[in-house]
């Protein structure tokens, strides 16, 4: 019996699953000074862009920076007092920094003063491009910090005991244990990548009209191991992750006895699974926030508004995030003058044309 000449030689090979390189918040001293922050010192940078392109995420921010200092001041003449060459008004500036404490867990100015000390000119500074030293000292400003063709200026750090005529005021969470701030929604920035990749498969897959996956049978012959690794990455290169969800293959052959077949696959329930996902990513997000979605108008379970539910659960909101948030910020800007002292109001909604300040009625 000849038992060689009936084997047949199959290969069978799945593609390797695909990785992603979640970034963290690592801190290392740079040997130019600075303590970088993330890989390639580049954190900040990845913060703003799970703000930029996650819906949900953009949502919370904006609508709590909103409950924040959407009333303004209680002191109208301190929030219109014009703080630099720009024209801008202080009321300004506590915006723009109650929006990157939101987003990065912490905010910048630059303090100019004159030849008597005093505060002439109060600046917003973006907190992606500052970078600080060890000691608390410095300061280093970049607009790219993924490019090392510019170099950094170096400004003194904010100290109230020294009256440095040109420095910066870096201010971060108390929550914050490192030298930079973390926001209150870094333990969810997976799920904040999650809702991005999901939003990328579905439009993926409508573009490609929801072609469903296919398994690829190449019937001239089993190559060796070094041609077939070369196969898997090249076919995880050109259609693995969300944006090639569900492409359809081309193939070109010599001739037809070495053509490549294909069978489809049945889809799994995808969009069951994208749906409990998509919820599941959700909740986490909103449960970083300790808020609830119809606080934000993103909750499409609901079927109607209950205007008493939204009152309890704004009043519980308000006083465990919105103001202390609020007693935060204006102890940071406190701190750098008592010129900047100041009360941001309380948050109002009006229900059947009524309307009290500080409460929901």
């Amino acid at each position: 019996m000849k038992d060689n000449e009936n084997k047949v030689t199959i290969a069978l090979h799945a593609i390797e699953p695909r990785s992603i390189d979640i970034p963290v918040p690592k801190e290392e001293v740079d040997r130019k000074g600075f303590v970088s922050f993330g890989k390639g010192n580049t954190y900040p940078d990845f913060l703003f862009d799970c703000y930029s392109e996650c819906s949900i995420l953009q949502s919370i921010i904006n609508g709590l920076t909103d409950y924040i200092c959407g009333s303004g001041m209680t002191d109208e003449t301190k929030a219109n007092m014009v703080v630099n060459k720009n024209g801008e008004q202080l009321l300004d500036i506590v915006k723009k920094c109650t929006s990157d404490y939101v987003i990065f867990g912490a905010f910048s100015l630059q303090i100019i003063r004159n030849l008597k000390g005093e505060i002439k000119e109060l600046y917003w500074i973006d907190t992606r491009r500052v970078r600080l030293d060890e000691d608390d000292e410095k300061v280093y400003y970049r607009k790219k910090w993924e490019k090392y063709g510019d170099k950094a200026r170096v400004y003194d750090r904010w100290n109230k005991d020294v009256g440095f005529e040109n420095c910066i005021y870096y201010f971060k969470r108390p929550a914050s244990r490192g030298i930079y701030g973390l926001p209150m929604w870094s333990s969810v920035t997976k799920d904040v990548m999650t809702s991005i990749e999901i939003s990328k498969f579905h439009l993926s897959s409508i573009l490609n009209n929801f072609a469903p996956s296919a398994i690829v049978n190449f019937n001239n012959g089993v190559p060796s191991k070094e041609e077939q690794k070369d196969i898997e990455r090249k076919l995880n290169e050109k259609f693995s992750g969300s944006e090639n969800a569900a492409r359809m293959m081309l193939v070109f052959n010599d001739n037809k006895e070495q053509a490549v077949t294909t069978e489809r696959l049945t889809e799994d329930n995808f969009d069951q699974k994208y749906q409990a996902l998509s919820k599941s990513v959700k909740e986490n997000i909103f449960v970083a926030f300790r808020a609830q979605p119809q606080l934000f108008g993103t909750d499409p379970d609901r079927t109607g508004f209950n205007s008493q539910e939204y009152s309890e659960s704004f009043q519980l909101f308000k006083k465990t995030v919105v103001a202390p948030i609020q007693s935060e910020i204006e102890r940071a800007f406190k701190a750098i003058d008592p010129t900047y002292e100041f009360t941001l109001n309380e948050f109002a909604i009006t229900f059947g044309g009524s309307e009290k300040e500080g409460e929901m009625v």
